[in-house]
């Protein structure tokens, strides 16, 4: 039975590069999340090593580690470093910068988690704990917008497992929290820049 899982999740893995050639790295990193979340239970008894590993300093590890070897390879000069991490295109009419993207996205987050209340922790794959934690590891390359939007599409894949979790939850304030979620990505702010122009957000700040 153990071996048809494996068998079945190597098969997944290897097709998921079919669906999007980064998925397997959203597999991976979300297997070292999970990896240390286990360690993490190992060491409960010592609230020292419980803080020190867990799975958010991991996530602020690789993001701030992902940050550095872009910086590198920039520093080296290596062409795909040169070129694709100097894109911008966030001041354009249809783009939302991402410090901007970042705090509303974190705002629904933290907004649904009140929601949604103290939950006991799921014992494989916690949807609560994987999301903060690509929305962590994203935070630091927010200083790249475009790779950052592009790899945004790791956090939004771990909201939707969240999503599907919390609307089939028993808790009935985990389905309400899964609801909002739902609803606030009825929000298009790219749409909204495309057809009311940038000047929209400006005029609803300071009127």
């Amino acid at each position: 039975m153990v071996r048809k899982k494996y068998v079945l999740a190597s098969v997944s893995f290897i097709l998921s590069f079919l669906f999007h050639p980064w998925s397997p790295v959203f597999a991976i990193t979300s297997l070292l999340f999970w990896k240390a979340r286990q360690l993490s239970e190992f060491f409960r008894s010592s609230i020292i090593r419980k803080i020190a590993i867990n799975e958010y300093v991991l996530a602020i590890i690789l993001g701030v580690a992902s940050v550095v070897f872009i910086k590198i390879g920039i520093k080296l000069g290596l062409p795909y470093f040169t070129t694709y991490f100097h894109i911008d295109i966030s001041k354009e009419l249809f783009r939302t910068a991402a410090p901007v993207k970042l705090a509303l996205v974190g705002a629904v987050l933290i907004f649904t988690e009140m929601i949604a209340g103290r939950q006991n922790r799921e014992q494989l794959i916690d949807p609560i704990s994987l999301r903060r934690c690509f929305l962590i590891f994203l935070a630091p390359l927010v200083i790249y917008p475009e790779i950052f939007s592009r790899l945004f599409l790791f956090y939004f894949a771990a909201e939707l497992i969240y999503l599907v979790w919390a609307l089939g939850h028993p808790n009935r304030r985990m389905q309400l929290s899964g609801c909002v979620v739902f609803l606030s990505y009825s929000l298009a702010i790219n749409a909204l820049n495309i057809l009311l122009d940038k000047d929209w957000q400006e005029i609803m700040l300071y009127g």
